[in-house]
């Protein structure tokens, strides 16, 4: 029993005293950390001691004075590079890496700025929101929409404007009607162009305006065709009415023939 109570108690002294470690607190290293952060470029210990104006201090020779090696004498002559310090490389690379991150949100700002614009002239040049366009719906569409609807193959006056027959059957054998068919072909072919170009939304409208101008006058043109043939009918029926008119009546008799040209004489 004896033994055993000895065996565990060294076995607890061995386990206690193994797992300790002894506290460290060297005044030269707590500096060098110090310098090696942003605390303070300084305190270079172990710090030199004089007597007599000599040098005594061993452990200074060895690490900053003449025993020291090069390096550590140019690092304590030398400038601050402490890497957190006002001028360190960290914060230096921190500084940058701001820049960097200030110059890439200004990039993507006007990349979201380029890109949006971008989008904003699709819309203003593409033809898919043609339909869309409130100047087109309200204005120019119940305009154009007779144009479109026009059947230029259509044998029926009323179809061309014609309020009668024969003007429209006398324009389509002078051939008015098909020049003015080809006319209104090419209107039609405006109209489509105009609709599905991509183009400005200001030179749609002007072509638009265009087309409407151009079918206005043409309707205008097919109602004073019909009056020109109207007016060329009532002026054929006038003049064969004066033409019989001038026609001698040679049913009448000799004596009603020669007391007429009396009269005419002004023979008593």
């Amino acid at each position: 029993m004896k033994k055993i109570i000895l065996f565990m108690g060294i076995l607890f002294y061995f386990h206690f005293y193994s797992q300790s470690a002894k506290r460290v607190k060297d005044l030269s290293i707590v500096a060098q950390e110090k310098r090696q952060v942003f605390y303070e470029w300084g305190d270079w210990r172990p710090e030199p001691k004089y007597f007599l104006g000599i040098q005594t201090n061993f452990a200074y020779g060895q690490v900053w004075g003449i025993w020291a090696p090069s390096r550590n004498r140019n690092y304590k002559s030398g400038s601050d590079i402490r890497p957190l310090g006002p001028t360190g490389k960290q914060v230096q690379r921190s500084i940058q890496i701001d820049m960097m991150e200030e110059r890439t949100d200004k990039l993507l700002n006007h990349t979201n700025s380029w890109k949006e614009q971008e989008n904003n002239e699709f819309l203003n040049y593409t033809n898919l929101i043609t339909i869309s366009d409130p100047l087109y719906l309200v204005y120019y569409k119940p305009n154009l929409n007779s144009l479109e609807a026009f059947n230029v193959n259509s044998p029926f006056y009323v179809d061309w404007g014609f309020s009668k027959q024969k003007p429209f059957n006398e324009a389509q054998q002078y051939g008015m009607i098909a020049h003015y068919r080809e006319m209104i072909l090419e209107l039609k072919d405006k109209y489509k162009i105009a609709k599905k170009v991509d183009i400005s939304r200001g030179k749609r409208l002007l072509m638009y305006h265009d087309v409407f101008l151009q079918w206005r006058k043409m309707k205008q043109r097919l109602k004073d065709l019909e009056k020109t043939f109207y007016l060329q009918d009532i002026s054929k029926a006038d003049l064969m009415k004066w033409k019989n008119s001038q026609i001698p009546n040679y049913t009448r008799s000799d004596t009603e023939i020669f007391q007429e040209a009396l009269n005419q004489a002004n023979i008593y």
